[in-house]
């Protein structure tokens, strides 16, 4: 059985515009600034903020690329 984990992505202009509200836990991914959000389900624009560094970031994006490969 395969799993797929899907993340919401976007660029800073868009996500400011859309203002979408994520749900509790939800990540989010920002493409111009390489930065994941988690949402709190009650409000747009996260205010939680980046919670991962560029090291971290390298790391997901592996898993992400590997996760592609196998379909």
């Amino acid at each position: 059985m395969t799993t797929r984990i899907k993340i919401r992505r976007d660029t800073t202009t868009n996500w400011h515009n859309n203002n979408p509200v994520l749900a509790l836990g939800e990540p989010a991914y920002d493409t111009d600034l390489n930065k994941l959000k988690i949402g709190d389900g009650l409000k747009g624009e996260t205010q939680l903020g980046p919670l991962i560094d560029d090291a971290a970031i390298a790391k997901v994006q592996e898993h992400i690329k590997d996760a592609v490969s196998k379909g």
